[in-house]
């Protein structure tokens, strides 16, 4: 047998078990071994808004792809492929690890669904996921359709159920760029100015101008303090709003207070 000699627990998983493997799979909980985090290679549609790495495959459906726990957890102790042998054999998972991460997976897992592809749009990055469609067909489109409505800081999936009908590589896009521009078209959007943060130095005497400036450019998440040179606050406001802030203290501290950017 293929699990002969591997120890493989039999256990029934727990809730606390789901949860240790989350934690495991988001690097949250260091492996034993020193690895490296399943994240940082690869995704889970939904789990946070980044998706995971790319250089392994999206992990979403692997319990129902390897059929279920025993080979599932048999490929975590003797991975397959060349790519991740040397880096199991140099830092292996433990039993317990195994476990938890099976736990997980079978948690996740959604026998029905066929593909889950995703796309996301974060300032100027972005990535998209085929999750086994060929090519091109599934999560560059998601990406289109986010594109076109001007969207940012967004992520669409879509989850394909195969009903026996083939698309074709033309067919897949138009499915696959329609159904993402239907759930945008139906989300709530919400706009989002840009912030920055700075810090602002003065006199102590300046203290109420200072604040007066900052109420007049929406500056929020402000912390101060305080100094024999006086005092430093630093707030967050609208980017549009700096040179507005600049003016302000110039003109209220008679160019005494000193603005700079905290990034």
């Amino acid at each position: 047998s293929q699990f002969r000699g591997l120890q493989i627990s039999t256990a029934p998983f727990t809730d606390a078990d789901r949860s240790r493997g989350r934690e495991i799979f988001l690097g949250r909980e260091r492996l034993e071994a020193g690895g490296t985090s399943c994240i940082s290679c690869h995704s889970i549609h939904g789990l946070q808004p980044l998706g995971g790495g790319q250089l392994g495959p999206d992990l979403t459906n692997v319990y129902e792809r390897l059929k279920g726990r025993m080979s599932l957890s048999a490929w975590l102790v003797a991975p397959g492929t060349e790519t991740m042998q040397p880096a199991f054999k140099n830092h292996p998972l433990s039993p317990d690890e195994i476990h938890a991460l099976v736990a997980f997976f079978e948690s996740i897992a959604d026998p029905a669904a066929t593909h889950n592809c995703w796309a996301w749009k974060l300032d100027v990055q972005h990535r998209f996921n085929d999750d086994g469609e060929p090519s091109g067909t599934a999560g560059r489109p998601i990406l289109a359709a986010i594109e076109g409505r001007g969207l940012d800081h967004v992520m669409v999936v879509v989850t394909r159920y195969f009903g026996g009908i083939k698309l074709g590589a033309g067919g897949l896009v138009r499915a696959y760029s329609g159904a993402a521009a239907r759930c945008i078209d139906q989300a709530d959007i919400e706009e989002i100015e840009p912030r920055v943060a700075c810090d602002i130095q003065a006199d102590f005497r300046w203290t109420g101008q200072l604040y007066a400036a900052l109420e007049s450019c929406h500056a929020g998440n402000i912390r101060e303090h305080f100094a024999d040179g006086g005092i430093t606050i630093r707030a967050e406001i609208p980017a549009s709003a700096l040179e507005e802030l600049q003016r302000l203290l110039n003109d209220a501290t008679r160019g005494e207070a000193r603005i700079r950017s905290a990034g």
